[in-house]
């Protein structure tokens, strides 16, 4: 049995992936960096473009690309480096 990892996508390009699925849905991917609104909103959220409307919250990345299948089956999301 052959062992094969996955190949690695970076957390950018695969944001990248999900805004452009979403748009092509009239919806928009938002990171959240204001405390104020973290609790409300999570740090990753969706508009609605045609009615500017918060229609998705606290959003997963890689669970949302998988959703939209623009993260493949030999894809996975690469863990971040350390600072």
């Amino acid at each position: 049995m052959t062992n094969i990892s996955k190949a690695p996508v970076s957390e950018r390009a695969l944001e990248a992936r999900v805004r452009r699925a979403l748009a092509k849905e009239g919806q928009q991917l938002k990171r959240n960096n204001s405390q104020q609104w973290a609790e409300d909103l999570g740090s990753i959220y969706i508009v609605d473009s045609s009615t500017n409307s918060v229609i998705a919250t606290h959003c997963e990345l890689a669970k949302l690309a998988d959703e939209l299948g623009v993260l493949k089956a030999h894809e996975r999301l690469a863990k971040a480096k350390p600072a």
